[in-house]
């Protein structure tokens, strides 16, 4: 799931009428940027790279506060470790290899994190594909999703909202 809503999320971020949406601007503002300059992702500092997930997390978890079920806390934990990893995994796919550790290697070859050769199918100057940044697993439903509805819609923000939203419900119905 976090493979998908990434690619969603990405395709949202990358979109340019996201940057007229103010509460999305400076999310779009770093997606656009990153498209300019990729390799910064790599070349900045881990905190920087990982805290635009702080705030939601926090978010979540003070929501989740009220709910006393220990598989709602099982899936928060899960959400918290998958989106760190996601975000890892991006970051790793624009470091040079030899740059990375060999367990990362590992990793991208055995096509658990996202490899730098299926991510650089997104940098392709139109970034059409591609957009999921856990393992790239679940670029084949994004994709499609773009050549059925375009990848400019607004439309995403609403199907985004729904896959979030079914994310944090789930659990609740075990």
């Amino acid at each position: 799931m976090t493979d998908f809503i990434s690619g969603i999320l990405h395709v949202i971020l990358d979109n340019e009428r996201s940057l007229d949406v103010k509460i999305l601007h400076s999310l779009a503002w770093g997606f656009h940027s990153h498209h300019r300059r990729p390799k910064e992702i790599y070349e900045m500092k881990l905190y920087n790279h990982l805290y635009v997930m702080h705030l939601p997390l926090t978010l979540i978890f003070f929501i989740i506060l009220f709910i006393n079920q220990p598989v709602v806390y099982f899936a928060y934990l899960s959400l918290a470790v998958s989106l760190h990893l996601m975000q890892m995994s991006h970051r790793w796919a624009h470091t040079p290899k030899n740059m990375l550790p060999k367990f990362v290697i590992l990793l991208q070859n055995t096509g658990l994190v996202l490899s730098a050769k299926t991510h650089a199918k997104h940098h392709n100057n139109v970034y059409d594909r591609n957009f999921c940044m856990m393992n790239g697993w679940s670029n084949f439903m994004v994709n499609f999703l773009v050549k059925v509805f375009g990848r400019t819609s607004h439309g995403w923000n609403i199907v985004f909202l729904a896959v979030l939203i079914c994310m944090l419900t789930l659990p609740m119905l075990f």
